[in-house]
């Protein structure tokens, strides 16, 4: 995970960088809704094409736990292959 922050004044959080972690992530994920009393359902995780290929069977395993839980899961990036903010 290359960063984590929250937007100032929102319930929003962002996790930027790689794939997601085979291990531990969800339960991190937990965690911090709990230190937070962040209610799962105000959580959105945002997740790029390229994270669910890295390692499809991990990630379909954190996705389902996650969606378990009450987070908010969204898709972007889907077919375009490349991203770029330049």
């Amino acid at each position: 995970m290359a960063g984590v922050g929250a937007d100032a004044g929102s319930d929003r959080g962002e996790c930027l960088g790689g794939p997601i972690p085979a291990d531990g992530f969800s339960d991190l994920t937990r965690e911090v809704l709990t230190e937070t009393r962040l209610a799962p359902e105000f959580l959105e995780i945002e997740v790029t094409e390229s994270v669910l290929m890295s390692n499809e069977k991990a990630a379909s395993e954190t996705l389902e736990e996650l969606k378990s839980m009450g987070v908010n899961l969204t898709i972007d990036d889907f077919g375009t292959g490349y991203s770029s903010l330049t």
